[in-house]
């Protein structure tokens, strides 16, 4: 089951490089649309990556979702609790919620530490 589902996330994120990397050799860095997250983003800031969660461009608060998907799906049942407990809007909320509360020093901090921190704290590890 596990490598199943590894392989599942795998093949989703090849798929979406392929889709990330196809507006690269476009210059929009001068655009207030200029996308923040791309296969490229190693590191992502926590203020990036809320930035394009809260994205009025459907394209880039989508990438932002995924992004969430991937960090939910490489630590469920490791550091918060799982699927089978609950739902996924449940936790996209919690997400949500907890990224309102972060303090401007936490910003800087890597996304995904955060995320696994938010979803830590309100769904702890269910150990089963």
């Amino acid at each position: 089951m596990k490598r199943l589902k590894f392989l599942y996330a795998l093949s989703f994120l090849l798929i979406f490089s392929l889709f990330a990397n196809a507006n690269e050799n476009i210059d929009n860095s001068h655009s207030p649309l200029a996308f923040k997250i791309t296969i490229n983003s190693v590191n992502l800031k926590a203020q990036d990556f809320f930035e394009s969660y809260m994205s009025s461009d459907p394209k880039e608060r989508e990438k932002a979702e995924l992004y969430l998907l991937g960090v939910m799906d490489a630590t469920e049942g490791q550091s918060w609790c799982d699927y089978k407990t609950f739902k996924t809007i449940t936790l996209r909320e919690s997400v949500f919620e907890g990224f309102k509360k972060v303090t401007k020093n936490k910003l800087d901090y890597r996304a995904s530490i955060i995320i696994k921190e938010i979803l830590n704290q309100d769904y702890p590890y269910c150990g089963k």
